[in-house]
């Protein structure tokens, strides 16, 4: 996990492995958190901070649980208002295909 410097915020969150042991990444307030999967050798959590001096009421959104057959999905929008800065996958079984913007 790592966490922004103070005067930043957290507008993406990514998992670093040099195999395939990331069971995926979650945002918690200004703190990016990567999971090593079961059997894994070790993952890096990569913030990405940006200072916005003029940005506040950032929200994160979390879609509900997808069905479980082979590339389910998971959705979800940002309410009206808000820009789209991230989207990441969490899956605490190395099952995460992974995300994408659409």
């Amino acid at each position: 996990e790592v966490d922004c410097p103070a005067g930043t915020q957290l507008t993406g969150c990514s998992c670093n492995a040099s195999s395939r042991s990331c069971d995926g990444v979650r945002m918690e307030g200004n703190r990016c958190v990567a999971q090593n999967g079961g059997s894994g050798t070790g993952v890096t959590a990569q913030a990405r901070c940006g200072a916005m001096p003029l940005s506040s009421n950032w929200t994160t959104i979390t879609g509900a649980k997808s069905a479980t057959d082979d590339d389910d999905t998971s959705e979800v929008e940002c309410p009206a208002g808000y820009e789209l800065t991230g989207c990441q996958c969490f899956s605490p079984w190395m099952s995460c295909d992974g995300a994408s913007i659409e």
